[in-house]
Order: structure tokens, then sequence, then C-alpha cells
């Protein structure tokens, strides 16, 4: 910042963070536009969580379903599943979180969505309480 910036207060112009409450606006797809880009900046997602994620494979085939990111905790050399969905949680892809963590043996699971329903977060549901020791749970 230039001496000129800091006397008159104006700092360099940092865009405006804006909240968008329909998501569809900005990724009209899921599959086609949002998991790509999260893909793309994954390390967003690694900041956020604390973990050196790194991608391996996008739409991963289980059985006749498909997971929207497997990734890789570098650091623990860790199975990661994400799952991301642009609408608020449901009970089927809830269903799909644990067959894709079935299914790749994975210890971290990362659900992102916009609104997390009451039966779907909180102490009365973990992870660890299923497989205690062996996933640990993240939403976003």
């Amino acid at each position: 910042m230039s001496n000129a910036e800091e006397e008159s207060g104006s700092g360099p112009d940092l865009g405006t963070i804006k909240r968008e409450d329909d998501l569809r606006r900005v990724w009209e797809n899921e599959e086609k536009h949002f998991t790509p880009w999260l893909a793309k900046n994954i390390g967003r997602l690694s900041d956020a969580l604390g973990m050196d994620l790194e991608v391996e494979a996008q739409e991963a085939p289980v059985g006749s379903y498909s997971l929207d990111i497997l990734a890789r905790d570098v650091e623990n050399n860790r199975q990661v599943v994400i799952e991301n969905q642009l609408e608020g949680t449901d009970h089927d892809h809830l269903g799909k979180l644990l067959t894709y963590t079935a299914g790749f043996d994975a210890n971290v699971i990362v659900w992102i969505a916009k609104k997390f329903r009451d039966e779907h977060r909180g102490k009365h549901w973990t992870c660890s309480t299923v497989a205690p020791g062996k996933i640990r749970s993240s939403s976003a």
C-alpha cells in the first residue's frame, strides 16, 4: 500500500464479499459446475478444515452411485469423501455418504450443504459414534 493510500484511508481495492442465498445463481448444476469448481479450489476447503487435501477423483463410482470428490488427506494418508449439496441436507445424501465411506474405506467425511437439518447435525449424530476412532466427520 502506498503512503498516499495509507494517508487517505482508501487502501487497495479488494472487492466485495457478498452472501448468496441462491447458490444455483452461482453454480447452476452441482455435478457440472460446483463439483469441478470445488475440485479446482480444493485449497480453500483444505484451509477451512486445517487439512492438506489432494483430489484423487471427481464423480468416483461406488456401485451405481457417484461420490462428488474423493480426496486424500496428504499429511495423515487418509481417504476423504466429499459430498456436496446446493440445497439442504436430506436422508438420501446421508445414505450415500455412508455407502461412499464404506466403498472407499474412508476415514474422513466432508458434507457440504446450504443448510443442515437438525437431525443431520449436532451432538446426537456423529460418525465417531458409529465407528469410534476410525472416522472423522466435518460439515461445511
